[in-house]
């Protein structure tokens, strides 16, 4: 089965493979999911065998920390100064790196600042040249509305699951158990505008797809009935859509209650958490990470949220803090492309002070300080999360920034920041790709600009909503 194998060896939001899949029957995409399951089997069991070494990371003492820091950032420098471009110019710190753990902590004071407008202008740049042939293309969700390709290892990659699934673990998880998915998961074709079944499952490794695309007044209801009749241990979504569904589904969950919600990919702010408390008295656990693979922290049940010093490492860590806004981050495991003093974009800010109830001596990170996004309501009811509209951006060569301006309830309008050469290109790309997210609720115009308004947390807004 040709058509099968692609579906099941390609992230199924790539576009292409998304057409492809979305002309299969509704039986024939299940078994797509199901074969894909099998790989996410083998994934997590591959997972799973770091999860030991994570475990005895949770207690490391300070000191021990420290070494560990030092060590992988010897080891990252080491192949930037040999192998990446960009470090060309710093090959005679190389001989520092044989220096005590503080001092080489301290080297990354002597390097330069890497903004993503930097890898988006000269990727090639920053790319271990050596490595290139093991790396894996990982896209950025793009909801600062400039998506960015980044390179990872592929252990990087398997570290990040492991990471992910400790914070299941932490939620109460147990192999076996059904997760119920409300994220951007392209299961359901988008020509169907409101399907009579929103969702395809997977029991081969037991998930639960609801299509976030497809999520109204019209289909939440019915997505709540099919939760209640499968009773799914854990409900994982992103906070817009999650709390869209709770509002939206009008009870209609009967007396199921999960044993916990999973969230991640955006801020799950105070108003938000209280709704879905209030719908489900359980524990609420998110997962803060990036596609740079540069950072990450899990949401303990004390909640609070740890970062997981085993990837990566905030500057001023174990030490000052930079005294601009900027959270600047470096990777302490991908190679291929190392990120040094990375501008990340969000601001994480370590509690040096914090003694977590939980009893873990991971580092305690303040709430982290991110962009605030509406969503796009619909004449019909639907709510379309930014994080699902990120799809629409990803893969667009030119394409600098974006944001989208919801004017009207039948109007939006798209600005972005592209070459006057690519922007009839872009214009009828993206015009397309939102036509089919939107389910043609919209009228669409995409215009061109210089600039987007920045934020005082220099980010512009990716989605600005009418208001309710």
């Amino acid at each position: 089965m040709p058509l099968l194998s692609r579906l099941v060896a390609t992230e199924l939001p790539t576009w292409s493979v998304r057409a492809a899949y979305d002309l299969c029957p509704a039986a024939v995409q299940t078994a797509a999911l199901n074969a894909y399951g099998l790989q996410n089997r083998l994934r997590r069991a591959r997972a799973s065998t770091r999860l030991g070494f994570l475990a005895a990371s949770e207690t490391w003492p300070l000191e021990v920390q420290i070494r560990y820091t030092a060590e992988r950032l010897r080891r990252i420098l080491d192949v930037a100064f040999r192998s990446v471009p960009f470090y060309a110019a710093y090959r005679d710190m190389q001989g520092e790196l044989a220096g005590p753990d503080e001092h080489v902590l301290g080297l990354l004071d002597a390097l330069p600042v890497v903004s993503r407008d930097m890898l988006m202008a000269e990727p090639d740049a920053f790319m271990s040249h050596p490595r290139r042939r093991r790396a894996v293309a990982a896209h950025t969700s793009g909801t600062t509305g400039s998506p960015l390709t980044v390179y990872v290892d592929q252990d990087v990659e398997c570290w990040n699951d492991a990471l992910v699934l400790r914070r299941d673990l932490w939620a109460g998880y147990r192999p076996g158990d059904w997760i119920a998915r409300l994220v951007g998961d392209p299961v359901v074709p988008l020509r169907q505008a409101s399907p009579l079944y929103p969702w395809r499952a997977s029991w081969t490794d037991r998930r639960l797809y609801l299509s976030s695309y497809h999520l109204s007044t019209d289909t939440a209801g019915r997505m709540a009935q099919e939760l209640a009749k499968r009773r799914p241990a854990f409900l994982m979504g992103y906070p817009s859509t999650l709390t869209s569904l709770v509002r939206l589904a009008d009870e209609a969950f009967g007396d199921w209650t999960p044993k916990a919600i999973l969230y991640s990919s955006e801020p799950l702010h105070a108003h938000q958490r209280a709704l879905l408390e209030q719908a489900f008295p359980v524990p609420i656990r998110g997962f803060y990470g990036c596609a740079e693979r540069a950072v990450s922290a899990t949401e303990c049940e004390a909640g609070r949220y740890h970062l997981n010093v085993v990837d990566g490492c905030v500057q001023g860590q174990y030490g000052q803090a930079p005294y601009d806004a900027c959270t600047y981050v470096t990777s302490l495991l991908n190679e291929t492309m190392p990120l040094v003093r990375y501008a990340i974009g969000d601001t994480l800010r370590v509690d040096r002070q914090a003694r977590c109830p939980c009893g873990r001596s991971l580092p305690v990170i303040a709430d982290v300080v991110t962009k605030e996004e509406d969503v796009l309501v619909t004449e019909s009811g639907r709510r379309i999360s930014p994080s699902v509209l990120t799809w629409a951006f990803k893969d667009l060569a030119g394409l600098e920034s974006s944001q989208i301006v919801q004017t009207s309830q039948r109007d939006i309008v798209v600005r972005v920041v592209v070459s006057p050469k690519r922007f009839a290109v872009v214009r009828d790309e993206l015009s397309e790709r939102l036509r089919q997210l939107t389910f043609d609720e919209f009228s669409i115009r995409v215009v061109r600009c210089d600039e987007l308004q920045i934020t005082a947390m220099g980010k512009s807004r990716f989605v600005v909503g009418l208001h309710d």
